[in-house]
């Protein structure tokens, strides 16, 4: 069924505004405000274009996701790599989320059941929310009736979000030379490439690029670059807005999960149990996918199984929510989930594979007849290098875009687990919760 372009913006912007925005004062922390400004606006511009691009290449073959398309332009025998990129991005989603219904549900359990310690405890919090929502809710067929998670998820997400820019409008000290704002202004740290990792892993959802641009009603590259627009600007603003309040109001102090830096009051409370609804109900729609991604990885390693059979879907679905709860009770830093997915798996999903395609559909004759071959479409000549022709600046970006996702990723991975870390310790000042 068709959405029109109002209700498919507000979908996109809430697939991109989730988890990774609450790493960002985080990232804010070690890689500067100025830099950090400066990454949200590029990577945010670059994110929004390779999502357009891969709409451009659907409507380009016709495909209808992104291991059709990734079929249809390198052939069938190489489409398990997208399967495994969407099978690792979406199982570190799901770590995520983990790690925030931990952070969540057991801070607002230990202020409302103080004396119920057994409930303060990561471990137990997870389990028992795994248990009662994750795996009945990853076990459904029809996912549809979550749907009205989405608009109650996108308000619990608008109230964190209002919460933390009040009270730096109301508490922040931004101007004085003694501030955290204004004595992290512009550093020179190698934090900063763990920063753009960051950056890059909030604004990323190309994995539904394709998904989007078929459900839009009148689908047209004009009509999707509106969409896009829209909904990457959106998230633009409240990612710029909340970083930089984030950062002001907790300075060096703000963890990987800003919430966390909060005390327990009223107000705060309801914000982690929303936050926590939200992560709830959008876990079994990432795992959907997940799942679906390990059916086709599986049939590309020769093993055809019935996605759709209970007696595949049930023991994966518990070991997979099982795995991803028990790596939550483990990990307590969500930043540092969102770093490495967003320096590696970002990096392919949203730079290198859209740029590979790119580049291969523009290539004009070589491509023309590869693509007729799978697909009975157009094979002329002509309209192949008409399209080739028109995008002779996009096939350089393509090139950067390359480079650019490859060396960013890396440098990345190096920041955060080679290179000596930097120690905040001495810049820290007031208090770390509020």
């Amino acid at each position: 069924m068709s959405s029109s372009l109002t209700t498919s913006a507000l979908n996109l912007s809430k697939n991109i505004i989730g988890a990774g925005m609450l790493s960002l004062p985080f990232a804010m922390k070690g890689a500067g405000v100025v830099p950090s400004l400066a990454g949200i606006a590029v990577y945010g511009a670059v994110n929004a274009y390779t999502f357009f691009l891969l709409g451009l290449c659907c409507d380009r073959t016709k495909a209808k996701s992104f291991g059709e398309l990734w079929a249809k332009t390198f052939g069938q025998s190489s489409a398990w790599i997208v399967d495994l990129s969407i099978v690792a991005n979406n199982g570190m989603a799901c770590l995520a989320y983990c790690v925030l219904v931990g952070d969540f549900v057991s801070k607002a359990l230990a202020g409302l059941l103080p004396s119920m310690t057994i409930l303060h405890s990561r471990s137990v919090v997870l389990a028992l929310v795994a248990t009662c929502f994750l795996l009945p809710l990853s076990l459904l067929k029809d996912l549809a009736p979550l749907r009205f998670s989405s608009l109650a998820g996108l308000a619990a997400t608008a109230y964190g979000f209002c919460l933390l820019v009040f009270d730096c409008s109301t508490k922040a000290d931004v101007t004085s030379p003694a501030s955290a704002v204004v004595r992290n202004m512009f550093p020179i740290r190698v934090d900063f490439f763990a920063a753009l990792a960051m950056f890059s892993s909030a604004f990323m959802a190309h994995y539904n690029s394709p998904k989007f641009y078929a459900d839009l009603q009148d689908t047209s590259p004009k009509r999707f670059a509106q969409l896009v627009g829209l909904a990457y600007g959106l998230a633009f603003v409240a990612f710029f807005i909340f970083g930089f309040c984030g950062f002001a109001l907790f300075g060096f102090s703000a963890q990987g999960n800003v919430l966390k830096n909060y005390g327990a009051e009223p107000k705060v409370l309801l914000a982690w149990l929303g936050m926590a609804f939200s992560v709830t109900f959008t876990y079994p729609l990432v795992f959907s996918t997940f799942r679906d991604a390990a059916v086709g990885l599986l049939g590309h390693c020769g093993h055809k199984v019935d996605g759709t059979s209970s007696g595949f879907r049930v023991p994966f679905t518990v070991c997979g929510v099982a795995l991803t709860a028990f790596g939550g009770s483990i990990f307590n830093n969500v930043a540092v989930v969102n770093g490495v997915k967003g320096a590696v798996l970002s990096a392919c999903l949203a730079f290198i594979y859209p740029a590979l395609i790119h580049l291969r559909l523009s290539s004009g004759d070589e491509y023309s007849g590869h693509y007729g071959a799978l697909s009975g479409g157009p094979t002329s000549a002509g309209k192949s290098s008409s399209w080739a022709g028109s995008s002779n600046a996009m096939r350089m970006f393509s090139k950067f875009l390359i480079v650019l996702g490859a060396s960013s990723g890396v440098l990345a991975l190096l920041a955060m687990f080679v290179l000596p870390q930097t120690d905040f310790s001495e810049l820290e000042g007031g208090q770390s919760e509020l």
